[in-house]
C-alpha cells in the first residue's frame, strides 16, 4: 500500500507513482494523482478548472497541468488509472473510457452525514463570529446527496409535471444522479428555462407561475435543504412564510399573542414581489453568508434560466424568478430577512414608555366596585405620548403591524417603510393595499382572516369572590374572524350556492360515480374547517359551510339519479348520505359535524382559502375503484396503473359537458407498472388487449 501525507502529496500532484501493491489498483500500472483548487472565487469560468472526463486539466500553482499521463500528449491519457481528489468524493477511471464512477474506498471520502456534521459546526460558528460558511458544492458533488433530496421531492404532484420539455422523474436512473454530480463538480450543469402559466387570482388579476424542469428540481431540493439549514437559524421569529413548523396559524397565533394593545393595524403589500426582485442584491446577501462560488455561480443559473411557453421563444430574466421553483420560497425569504431585521429597528427606536398611563376614572369605578357594561370605560388612556408600541408578522411578501399610538404615527411608519423598500430592496410597496385601520373600529384583512381588537362591552365580566366580587380583569384582546360573505360569494361565484347561500347542484360533477361526488364536497368543506380553525366565529362558519356543502352535494345526486327532490334523496340514501357496496359496507358517507371549534388548530397547506374555493372547483380525483382491479395481463394486484385505449373520437361539440363525457367514457385497462412500461416500449408479445 502506498501511504501518501498532505506534505507529500502536494509536492507529488502531476507526477506519476510506480505502484508496489494496492488492492484497488493492479501491480504494475501508475497511479496519477491530481489536486483540485478548492478556492473558485480567482476564476471566471468553472470549465477552466474541472474539464470534461476526456480533457482532465486542473490549475496547480498557477500553472495548467495534465492529469493523464505526464509523457504523453493525449489529453485523456493513454488508458492509466486517474485519482481526482474531491474533498467529499473520490472518482476513479480505468481505462480509456470517459464514463467515472464513485469509489468510496479511495482516499478523502467521507459520507454525507459526516460532511453535514462539519457544515452543521461551520454555521454555528458563522452565528457566534460572523465567518462566511464553505463547504455547500462538496455536498452537491456526493451523488448519495442528491439521491436524499430525490427521496424528498419525488412523490409530489410536480414529479410528473413536465416543463417545457417533456422529461419527468418517471424513468430516473442511478447514472443520472453521478452524471450530474460530475456536472456539477465541472461546472457544466445548467437549469432548463421554466414553463410558465397563468392563474387567477382571488381578487382579479392573473399570477405567473414557473413550472420547473422536474429532473431539475432534484438539484433545486439539494440546494433549497443547504440553504435552510443554514438560515432558519438566521432568520427572524416574525416571518413565517414557507418555513418548516411554521405557517399561517403561526402567523395568526402570533398576531393574537403580541397585538393585543393595538390602536391600529397596518397592512403591507409588496407590489409584484416575486417578479421584481434584484437579482445582483439576492446573490450579494447570500454572499455575505457563504463563500462558496461554485454554490453561487448555481444560484446565478437558476436565477437566469429564463421562461417559455411550449414551441415558444425563450425569454431571459434580468430580476425576479418564478413561483412555483422549488428554490424561490427560501430565496425570497433570504431577500426580505435584511427587511425583517430593518423592521425590528425601526420597531426598537419606536417603543416607548414601561406602561400605558392608567385611566384615573376607571381605577377610581374599580375600587368602589361600579364597573358594569353600561358605565364601562377602557383602564388605561386612549392618548399616552409617553407610550408607544409596535408589532410586526410577515407571511411572505404580505405583512401586518400592530400599533399603539397615533395615525399620524402610522402614516411615518408607512412612509419609512416605502423608501426603505425602494432604496434598499428596490421593491415598491403597494400604497393602495397598504391601508391603515382602527383596530377598534374596523379590522385588518390578513391571510384570509379579518384580525380586529374586541370591544370589552361584550365580554363578559370576571369577578373574583375571595375580594368581595371585584373586578379582576376587563380589556380588550385581538380577535379573528372568517370572512363568510366573501367566501359565500365565492362559492356562488363557482357555482355551489346563489349569492344568499341557497345551496345548487354543481352541474361539473354529474357525470363522477357518486363517491367521487361526496370526496370532493367533504374535502373542500374540511379544507376550509381547517384553515379556519381558529377563528371565533367557527360556529356560525361552520353551520353556514356545512349546510352549503351538503345540500349542494344532495342536490347534485338527485339530478344525477333522477331523483326528484331531496327528501327523495335523503330517503334513499340516509340523512349521511350513505353509499353502500354490493356487501352492504358503507363505502362512503357525508355526516354530520361538530359546530364547536377545534381546541387546537389543524395544520393546513392552504395559504390562499378563497383561491383554494377555485382550484377545487376544477379538480377531479380520479376514481380510486379501478385500481383495487389485478392487472389485466399478469394478474399481478400492486403497482396498478390505467393504460387508456381506443379514446372516443372527439365531438365537434365544444361545450364542457360533452367534453367531460368523452374524457369519462375513454376505455381504461388497469395494468401493473412493469406491463405497463412494456406496452409503451412495444416490447408487450402477449395477447392483443384492445
Amino acid at each position: 500500500m502506498i501511504r501518501i501525507t498532505n506534505s507529500f502529496y502536494n509536492q507529488l500532484v502531476g507526477f506519476e507513482i510506480p505502484v508496489v501493491s494496492n488492492n484497488d489498483v493492479p501491480y504494475g500500472e501508475s497511479l496519477y494523482i491530481v489536486g483540485l483548487s478548492q478556492e473558485w472565487s480567482g476564476t471566471q469560468n468553472l470549465s477552466k478548472i474541472f474539464k470534461a472526463e476526456e480533457n482532465l486539466k486542473v490549475v496547480v500553482n498557477g500553472k495548467r497541468k495534465n492529469s493523464g499521463n505526464p509523457e504523453s500528449r493525449k489529453t485523456g491519457g493513454f488508458g492509466g488509472i486517474i485519482v481526482r481528489n474531491m474533498s467529499s468524493s473520490a472518482y476513479i477511471r480505468k481505462g480509456p473510457s470517459s464514463k467515472a464512477i464513485p469509489d468510496f474506498k479511495l482516499s478523502g471520502y467521507e459520507s454525507v452525514e459526516v460532511d453535514l456534521n462539519k457544515f452543521d459546526k461551520q454555521i454555528l460558528e458563522y452565528i457566534k463570529t460572523g465567518k462566511r460558511i464553505e463547504g455547500l458544492s462538496n455536498l452537491l458533488r456526493n451523488p448519495n446527496f442528491l439521491i436524499a433530496s430525490y427521496s424528498k421531492i419525488k412523490s409530489n404532484t410536480g414529479a410528473i409535471t413536465p416543463g417545457l420539455n417533456s422529461e419527468t422523474l418517471d424513468g430516473i436512473k442511478l447514472e443520472w444522479f453521478e452524471k450530474t454530480a460530475d456536472s456539477i463538480v465541472n461546472g457544466s450543469y445548467n437549469f432548463e428555462p421554466v414553463r410558465r402559466k397563468f392563474i387567477l387570482k382571488p381578487k382579479g388579476g392573473e399570477r405567473p407561475l414557473g413550472i420547473p424542469n422536474p429532473i431539475d428540481k432534484i438539484v433545486q431540493e439539494a440546494m433549497r435543504h443547504l440553504l435552510e439549514l443554514i438560515y432558519e437559524r438566521i432568520f427572524s421569529e416574525s416571518s413565517h412564510g414557507f418555513r418548516p413548523n411554521k405557517g399561517c396559524h403561526t402567523a395568526l397565533n402570533q398576531v393574537k399573542m403580541t397585538m393585543g394593545y393595538s390602536s391600529w393595524f397596518i397592512e403591507g403589500d409588496i407590489s409584484k414581489y416575486f417578479d421584481t426582485i434584484n437579482h445582483n442584491h439576492l446573490v450579494s446577501k447570500l454572499t455575505s453568508v457563504i463563500k462558496d462560488q461554485a454554490f453561487i455561480d448555481l444560484i446565478y443559473k437558476v436565477l437566469k434560466a429564463g421562461y417559455g411557453f411550449p414551441n415558444k421563444k425563450i425569454i431571459s430574466t434580468n430580476i425576479g424568478f418564478p413561483q412555483g421553483g422549488v428554490i424561490s420560497p427560501i430565496l425570497a425569504n433570504i431577500y426580505l430577512h435584511d427587511f425583517d431585521l430593518k423592521i425590528l429597528e425601526i420597531t426598537e427606536s419606536f417603543n416607548k414608555g414601561l406602561r400605558r398611563k392608567a385611566n384615573p376614572e376607571y381605577t377610581k369605578m374599580v375600587r368602589d366596585g361600579k364597573v358594569d357594561r353600561k358605565h364601562f370605560i377602557y383602564p388605561a388612556m386612549s392618548v399616552d405620548t409617553h407610550f408607544k408600541r409596535m408589532k410586526y408578522v410577515r407571511y411572505a411578501d404580505d405583512f401586518l403591524i400592530g400599533v399603539i399610538g397615533s395615525k399620524a404615527d402610522c402614516e411615518g411608519i408607512k412612509s419609512n417603510i416605502a423608501g426603505i423598500l425602494k432604496k434598499e430592496f428596490f421593491l415598491e410597496l403597494n400604497l393602495e393595499k397598504t391601508k391603515i385601520t382602527n383596530a377598534k373600529q374596523d379590522f385588518a384583512f390578513f391571510l384570509g382572516h379579518h384580525v380586529h381588537i374586541s370591544v370589552p362591552t361584550k365580554d363578559k365580566i370576571q369577578y373574583l369572590p375571595k375580594r368581595g366580587n371585584k373586578l379582576v380583569r376587563i380589556t380588550s384582546r385581538p380577535l379573528l374572524d372568517a370572512p363568510i360573505k366573501k367566501i359565500v360569494l365565492k362559492l356562488n361565484s363557482v357555482g355551489y350556492c346563489k349569492t344568499n347561500g341557497t345551496p345548487t347542484r354543481f352541474v361539473k360533477l354529474l357525470y363522477e360515480p357518486l363517491t367521487e361526488i361526496i370526496y370532493k364536497y367533504k374535502s373542500l368543506q374540511n379544507g376550509l374547517l381547517n384553515y379556519y380553525s381558529m377563528v371565533n366565529n367557527y360556529g356560525r362558519l361552520s353551520a353556514r359551510i356545512h349546510y352549503i356543502l351538503k345540500y349542494s352535494c344532495a342536490l347534485t345526486i338527485a339530478s344525477k339519479m333522477k331523483l326528484g327532490t331531496l327528501k327523495q334523496v335523503f330517503s334513499h340514501y340516509g340523512a349521511n348520505l350513505e353509499i353502500k357496496n354490493e356487501k352492504g359496507e358503507i363505502i362512503q358517507n357525508y355526516p354530520k359535524i361538530s359546530y364547536s371549534r377545534p381546541k387546537e388548530p389543524i395544520k393546513t397547506k392552504i395559504f390562499d382559502p378563497i383561491g383554494y374555493i377555485e382550484k377545487t372547483s376544477t379538480y377531479f380525483k380520479r376514481s380510486l375503484a379501478t385500481f383495487d382491479q389485478a392487472c389485466m395481463i399478469c394478474g399481478k394486484l400492486d403497482t396498478i396503473e390505467m393504460h387508456h385505449v381506443n379514446k372516443l373520437k372527439n365531438n365537434p361539440s365544444k361545450d364542457w359537458l360533452t367534453s367531460r363525457m368523452i374524457k369519462m367514457n375513454r376505455k381504461q385497462i388497469p395494468v401493473c407498472q412493469n406491463c405497463h412500461q412494456l406496452i409503451h416500449k412495444g416490447k408487450y408479445d402477449g395477447p392483443k388487449i384492445i
